[in-house]
């Protein structure tokens, strides 16, 4: 299984990405706040399982993941932060240590 945006590059990567941020976005968005409130927080195991599920990759999952979470104004206390996926890498943390493997 590849990611969605595997292969594709200039005007239809950014065509492409724009397409499945509008597709996704509710959805990511309802993934992620179940997870928190039933888990109490979202780690880094969380973000490749919604990576898997939406095949987006992790890079592009950490991007969107900021804005779509703090258009919840009443639930700004459990949105994700920008740059976690960078932290992350910063500590030697791969997309396949958190469960996410494209072949």
């Amino acid at each position: 299984m590849q990611h969605r945006l595997y292969g594709l590059r200039g005007q239809a990567y950014v065509a492409e990405y724009k397409r499945l941020y509008k597709e996704l976005k509710e959805a990511i968005k309802k993934d992620f706040f179940e997870i928190v409130e039933k888990t109490g927080n979202f780690n880094p195991k969380n973000l490749g399982e919604l990576c898997n599920k939406y095949q987006i990759p992790v890079k592009v999952m950490d991007e969107w993941l900021p804005d779509i979470t703090m258009e919840e104004k009443n639930r700004q206390d459990k949105f994700y932060p920008t740059g976690t996926w960078e932290r992350c890498t910063e500590k030697g943390i791969k997309a396949r240590d958190i469960g996410v493997v494209w072949k």
